[in-house]
């Protein structure tokens, strides 16, 4: 029988072995944790502007039923609203859910019309866009005039900022935008 050799490991062959390698399990080891440090910051990051997303839809929201509410209480007012919101949502819309659709932005209606029955008048599109608050009823708007001519009437987001006249004339009992 032949006996074999059994080769003792020593410190000068692991060296050899990471010289042919060419870096130390360190090394390598912290080059793996920085590569997990930098993904966990790009998530991190990518949520931060979510929610920076979804607070633009609402302070939008909370301003501009305050503004319409200041509206009407006053005798009469007429201004522009400028406010931001996300680059994503593309159209800022008032609509009368038990008329027909009439005018340019149809297709729209077809998408809003699913929140029939929630007594909504202000919607934006597309739903899937303002986290998680696609409609809102406003109180104090004369959806009836509003929609008079287009059902619904939607204003356009343009680099991220919408612009809604909003006005009330002398002795009218509800707002409207245009």
């Amino acid at each position: 029988m032949k006996k074999r050799k059994i080769k003792k490991t020593t410190k000068a062959s692991l060296k050899k072995a990471q010289q042919s390698i060419g870096m130390s399990f360190n090394v390598i080891f912290s080059i793996i944790l920085i590569i997990f440090f930098i993904i966990i910051a790009f998530i991190a990051i990518k949520a931060f502007l979510g929610t920076k997303d979804c607070t633009q839809v609402g302070i939008f929201l909370s301003d501009f039923e305050e503004e319409i509410t200041n509206t009407w209480n006053s005798q009469e007012n007429s201004f522009l609203f400028k406010r931001t919101l996300p680059t994503k949502v593309e159209f800022v819309c008032f609509a009368d859910l038990d008329k027909n659709p009439k005018g340019e932005y149809e297709y729209v209606y077809n998408e809003i019309s699913i929140y029939k029955g929630n007594n909504a008048n202000l919607f934006f599109y597309p739903k899937s866009s303002a986290c998680k608050l696609p409609y809102k009823n406003v109180k104090h708007l004369d959806i009836e005039s509003i929609t008079s001519s287009e059902n619904p009437k939607c204003f356009p987001v343009e680099k991220g900022v919408v612009k809604i006249n909003i006005e009330k004339e002398f002795n009218e009992r509800l707002v409207r935008v245009k």
